[in-house]
């Protein structure tokens, strides 16, 4: 991505810089955006929104013609993967009960830097960056299956 915008010549070499803090800038609203959507419409429904836009926007980056485009979509897979991560850390908080509580909170952040530490490993698969962020963008897709099977099965029993 850095070769294929130019963003190496020294003008241009902190728009890197700025596409990074756009996705922070994004994740850090997805906080406030997350607990309000799941304060008032549920925490399931802002756990698919928030999957199904962190699966969207990580897709349509791949085809990012030009690097502020690609910054957008960055920021916008920011925003959409703290609004499903919030409302799934407070959901699993608020299911478990107070007894498990910390153990579970303990093992969800463990399961994040599982996910964390395979980034390497598809990275090493997919080297070119566009096929990286289709692959990033299908799992969110594979959970967000996941979710509707589960949540299906749960509607019509057995």
């Amino acid at each position: 991505m850095i070769k294929e915008f130019d963003l190496v010549c020294d003008p241009r070499k902190y728009f890197n810089t700025i596409i990074s803090m756009l996705f922070f800038l994004g994740f850090l609203l997805g906080g406030p955006i997350s607990g309000y959507i799941s304060d008032n419409y549920g925490r399931k429904k802002t756990i698919i929104i928030g999957t199904f836009g962190n699966a969207v926007f990580n897709l349509s980056s791949s085809g990012s013609s030009n690097w502020w485009t690609y910054a957008i979509f960055r920021f916008l897979v920011g925003m959409f993967g703290n609004i499903a991560y919030v409302a799934g850390f407070v959901y699993i908080i608020e299911v478990i009960g107070p007894k498990h509580r910390a153990t579970l909170g303990i093992f969800v952040q463990g399961i994040f830097a599982v996910g964390y530490g395979c980034l390497s490993v598809i990275a090493a698969v997919t080297p070119y960056w566009r096929h990286f962020q289709i692959v990033m963008g299908c799992v969110p897709l594979l959970i967000l299956v996941l979710i509707l099977v589960l949540e299906f099965h749960h509607l019509f029993g057995q």
